[in-house]
């Protein structure tokens, strides 16, 4: 092939950015939500076959190895921060050189996440409280040893498919992520259904997870032939690089860990492993939602950092603001029915006895609030490399996050768990991300974003004591159809609220323009 049809070639996706960021927020939502009901499906089977204390012991060991995680070191996103330029530029072989790149340093990860995890193992009887909530038809090691082993399998293959989010197929990238967890789904409850072993279980979703992945990791490369067709390395200066960027992003694992993934270890060190295993049910609930928005809002990431080599400042920020409004608008929304409907929700799925108490509600959905209202914060600070700017705040974060939970939790039981979780966060990212958006990216005062999340913050609270001062007066008898209908009179309410406040805005009339134009073709 002569030079200038090299050039002439699109090797990458070329749609536009809105259509890109429209399509990937549908797809993601459909996928989610079929995930969200597969996965709630499966936790009903995994609790009326095997029980509560299973669940703890899942919720432990995925809690150990979110902690090994650290191994990754944030890498991912160091290197995707650096496909943005070369696939704007329809460049397959810089690309390439990242992805092999990227390769190696997976495969180093693997290893490590193995020899790390394998050390654990003389201290996992001290992770638990009492032994004697252990089910006795289990081996701790045993179950340990299979989520090690699925953990680090993962790394050998998934490193493929992040070439899809950078390309702006985000799209493609969640059908792809449905599909290998759709499959394990399916294996484990079969496999529960019919020999009603927790250890089969687990061994059948290792298998499953590791064939899936290379499947999907043959089809992605088939997707880019002429990128993981080239085999050099980057060179050393790249590299380099890179690594500097690590150090950063690994700061922000390290907090991300510390944030996210000790609670479980807090909970199952100080309560027990059967609280440890009421506790996940609602966090199956609150990180499916948090998952949902996450990819609704989260799949606009591919495009911003395509945005952020084309477009100006006043642009970016344009486009800011908007993406912030949807941001506040769905948490907002979110969280009043996630605290009206989830005590409800829990009774009908799994039973009144594993209810949890309602400081514990309050503190989870004032966490949930916090944390869903960042996503877009946290999409741009990646998008604009902003993370090697902000790496003492996790540290930070972390040290909060583990010291006062710790202390909350031997004072107040679970609800000190998330309101240690919550401090941490208003501590050091609630305000930080923001200030580093508003300085480095778009110069300008936050005045007007402290402004718009002081209104939804105050929504938020209104609406959840109006809400369920209604639902105190009306007297709900409890069943699938009433929980639909309040869900559907908080969603109505809410909306009717967000209208009534909001429509004189500029992103309200965006929004509405946009639907109008896209939906309803006007």
């Amino acid at each position: 092939m002569s030079n200038s049809e090299k050039k002439t070639k699109l090797y990458f996706n070329q749609k536009s950015r809105v259509d890109n960021s429209l399509k990937s927020s549908v797809v993601s939502v459909v996928c989610n939500v079929a995930n969200i009901i597969f996965g709630l499906l499966y936790r009903t089977i995994f609790v009326y076959v095997l029980g509560a204390a299973y669940l703890g012991i899942n919720g432990l060991f995925t809690s150990v190895l979110s902690v090994l995680s650290l191994a990754e070191l944030g890498i991912t996103t160091a290197i995707v921060y650096r496909l943005y330029k070369p696939i704007s530029m329809n460049d397959p072989y810089k690309v390439g050189q990242i992805m092999c790149f990227f390769k190696w340093v997976y495969r180093a990860i693997a290893f490590i996440v193995l020899l790390a995890g394998l050390a654990i193992v003389p201290v996992l009887p001290f992770l638990i409280k009492d032994g004697t909530e252990i089910p006795g038809d289990i081996n701790i090691y045993v179950i340990y040893c299979l989520f090690l082993l699925q953990s680090a399998s993962t790394y050998m293959f998934s490193y493929r498919l992040s070439i899809l989010n950078a390309d702006q197929r985000g799209y493609t990238f969640s059908v792809v992520q449905l599909s290998i967890t759709l499959a394990g789904y399916i294996v484990q409850a079969t496999v529960l259904i019919i020999f009603q072993d927790f250890t089969l279980a687990l061994t059948s979703a290792v298998v499953t997870n590791l064939l899936v992945n290379f499947i999907l990791s043959r089809w992605v490369t088939a997707q880019y032939p002429e990128v993981f067709s080239v085999k050099d390395i980057l060179e050393k200066k790249e590299r380099k690089e890179i690594y500097s960027d690590v150090y950063a992003t690994a700061c922000h694992q390290f907090g991300f860990v510390a944030l996210n993934a000790t609670d479980n270890i807090v909970l199952s060190s100080f309560v027990g492993i059967v609280a440890t295993g009421m506790y996940s049910n609602y966090y199956l609930v609150t990180s499916s939602l948090t998952t949902l928005v996450s990819k609704m809002l989260g799949s606009f990431v591919g495009s911003l950092g395509n945005a952020h080599v084309l477009l100006s400042d006043e642009e970016n920020y344009l486009v800011f603001r908007r993406l912030v409004f949807a941001n506040f608008s769905l948490t907002s929304l979110f969280t009043i029915c996630t605290f009206i409907l989830i005590d409800d929700f829990i009774s009908l799925w799994l039973g009144p006895d594993l209810l949890l108490d309602k400081l514990a509600v309050i503190a989870q959905c004032v966490y949930f609030f916090l944390a869903l209202n960042r996503i877009i914060n946290g999409v741009f600070i990646n998008s604009f490399g902003l993370f090697v700017k902000d790496k003492i705040r996790p540290l930070i974060e972390a040290l909060v996050n583990v010291f006062v939970s710790i202390a909350l939790v031997q004072i107040i039981g679970i609800s000190g768990v998330f309101f240690g979780t919550a401090l941490s966060f208003l501590v050091t990212i609630f305000w930080r991300e923001p200030y580093l958006l508003h300085k480095h990216v778009f110069k300008n005062s936050m005045k007007n974003y402290w402004i718009r999340y002081a209104q939804f913050a105050l929504l938020t609270f209104v609406l959840c004591f109006f809400d369920t001062t209604i639902k105190g007066i009306v007297g709900f008898e409890l069943s699938w159809f009433s929980l639909i209908i309040e869900g559907l009179v908080c969603a109505s309410v809410f909306v009717l609220f967000l209208v009534l406040l909001f429509f004189r805005t500029a992103e309200y009339r965006f929004y509405k323009e946009l639907l109008a134009t896209r939906i309803f073709h006007r």
